[in-house]
């Protein structure tokens, strides 16, 4: 979620709510996608848009410790073995990985940071806008 700081920068933010609605903690994701991909939009640049976060988060619930990540976050192992040795019991990945990457990289990338470093995990790859006949239906 696009969210302006005090500064007036903008940061690719994760809001964790506790169980009465009540805002816990928020994530900004440390490393903004800035590539080249075989799409129709040919390149990405998160950083003319975000700024990126510089800290790591583990929030503590009664469900256990929450590391924090967003989408491209998912690229970088030292985060999540960071998150680990932070202890973390779960991390969550919400992410909206293009179609192209997607399909080449999310299940894989999830695998690698993921088994070696928590228990259980909760991820998701946003909803597809890109088939008005299946809204909602990711097709990789």
């Amino acid at each position: 979620m696009p969210i302006r700081q005090q500064d007036g920068a903008v940061t690719a933010t994760a809001l964790l709510y506790d169980d009465q609605g009540r805002l816990h903690e928020h994530y900004n994701k440390l490393h903004m996608f800035d590539v080249e991909v075989a799409d129709q939009h040919h390149s990405y640049r998160e950083s003319d848009t975000f700024k990126p976060g510089d800290e790591i988060k583990v929030v503590s619930t009664p469900f256990g410790n929450i590391g924090m990540s967003i989408c491209y976050d998912v690229r970088f192992p030292q985060l999540y073995t960071a998150l680990r040795e932070q202890g973390a019991d779960i991390i969550v990945v919400p992410a909206a990985f293009t179609r192209v990457t997607g399909k080449a990289h999310w299940e894989v990338l999830l695998r690698a940071r993921l088994k070696p470093n928590v228990g259980l995990s909760l991820l998701h790859n946003g909803v597809n806008i890109t088939n008005p006949e299946k809204p909602g239906v990711i097709q990789w």
